[in-house]
């Protein structure tokens, strides 16, 4: 789930836009973090169960081209 070549942008207001990206594999490495509330899941239905397992990378250079508006 930490892959991604193309990026989307959007607001209430206008059109979305299509952004492609290129990038190596992300250097993941284990963190720990401490959530006391997450709400954003329980406001699609999905109810989240144990420890959350958590990653990060520290950098990663990326090579983006510029948006394009999509319909």
């Amino acid at each position: 789930m930490t892959e991604r070549y193309c990026l989307y942008a959007a607001n209430q207001f206008g059109p979305v836009f299509l952004g492609e990206i290129n990038h190596p594999p992300w250097p993941l490495q284990l963190v720990e973090a401490d959530s006391e509330l997450n709400t954003m899941a329980s406001l699609h239905g999905i109810s989240l169960v144990g420890q959350p397992l958590c990653h990060f990378a520290r950098q990663l250079n990326v090579v983006a081209w510029p948006l394009e508006r999509i319909a």
